[in-house]
């Protein structure tokens, strides 16, 4: 890269003083991807994750809702603004129609900007419409994980490309199959569209081994899943925030991950799925277009209803084998991401 890259997060939510969400291991993602030439650019939380040489700190952690967090986040915009004045400025995703304002407001366009989307969350409401309408003719260009979403910023340039790009560095343990204790887990932040009670309704008190382990959405969502794994032996249930460590030591002791998808995720790119195939575990899910390319590289296996399908040939080694064999080709193939990427932002 020719230019200093700003992956930057001017919300910066934090739980307990931590990071939650894919806000950190995008970041890294960038870095892995395009080394020194990468700054991170967040809130205080993100000096719990980065070297001080490699970050440049927004004032606030501005997460929540209300005026504050939107004041908060327009400090956190104008501080970034200015210092990557002149350098590429890539915004992830957070509160888009904020987002729309800080651009529409405070940025002079003195730099190359662009936005990573996912949704096409930003336009369902007017103000929505209205203020990308204010903002759109400083977008650079959209990145993005499929032509719907690209297509949706009405001619600003878009780049499509998947959620996290393969860089080779991630850490692939080579647990045995007989070895990986669960059978399938469900690991990260716990939202009522990802269908853990439905997948514990499911396999409560079968043969199968279940973890399911994150911090749930909301109270209504925690106790439904104590109430349903309560008597499950079969099913670990660990609820609360999960460390990097925790997370990826659940994913690599895992023989699949479930993603149960509905609502918005099944229609939106997902970090996880790429976070899970990326450290070799083969995807279970819910047949939707997040998922449709499980299906077309055949890196695991999707069910149309998880109450009438038979699970029972996922515990055929020889066919783990050969979802980790196509996992393992699907991420040779990464290469021409990155590539397509950099020839976008430096275009």
């Amino acid at each position: 890269m020719s230019k200093k890259i700003y992956i930057s997060d001017i919300l910066s939510h934090a739980y307990q003083g931590k990071s939650t969400g894919h806000y950190f291991a995008l970041a890294r993602n960038y870095k892995e991807m395009f080394g020194e030439n990468v700054v991170v650019s967040g809130g205080p939380v993100y000096k719990t994750g980065f070297k001080d040489n490699e970050l440049l700190v927004l004032p606030y952690n501005a997460g929540g809702g209300g005026l504050k967090a939107r004041l908060k986040t327009f400090a956190n915009a104008i501080k970034l603004f200015k210092e990557a004045k002149g350098k590429i400025i890539v915004l992830q995703q957070c509160t888009t129609i904020t987002t729309f304002l800080c651009i529409a407001l405070f940025y002079h366009k003195k730099s190359r900007l662009f936005m990573i989307q996912y949704s096409r969350e930003g336009f369902r409401s007017i103000i929505g419409q209205f203020l990308f309408k204010l903002a759109k003719h400083k977008i650079d260009g959209i990145i993005c994980p499929n032509e719907t979403v690209g297509q949706a910023f009405q001619g600003v340039p878009y780049c499509v490309v998947p959620d996290y790009i393969y860089t080779g560095n991630n850490k692939v343990v080579d647990f045995s199959f007989e070895n990986r204790k669960y059978d399938l887990c469900i690991v990260g932040r716990l939202a009522p569209e990802k269908g853990a009670v439905e997948v514990a309704r499911k396999f409560a008190n079968t043969q199968y081994k279940i973890l399911i382990a994150g911090k749930p959405q909301t109270e209504e969502l925690a106790n439904e899943l104590l109430k349903t794994c309560g008597d499950a032996g079969n099913i670990d249930l660990i609820l609360g925030y999960v460390s990097d460590d925790d997370y990826y030591a659940y994913l690599h002791n895992s023989k699949y991950a479930i993603l149960n998808y509905s609502g918005e995720y099944s229609e939106r790119s997902s970090g996880v799925v790429f976070d899970t195939l990326f450290n070799g575990v083969p995807v279970v899910g819910k047949r939707c277009k997040t998922l449709q390319f499980i299906d077309e590289e055949d890196l695991g296996f999707l069910y149309s209803n998880i109450n009438d399908c038979d699970f029972s040939r996922l515990l055929n080694p020889e066919l783990h084998k050969t979802f980790m064999e196509k996992i393992s080709n699907y991420r040779e193939q990464q290469k021409k991401y990155k590539k397509k990427l950099e020839e976008f932002l430096n275009d």
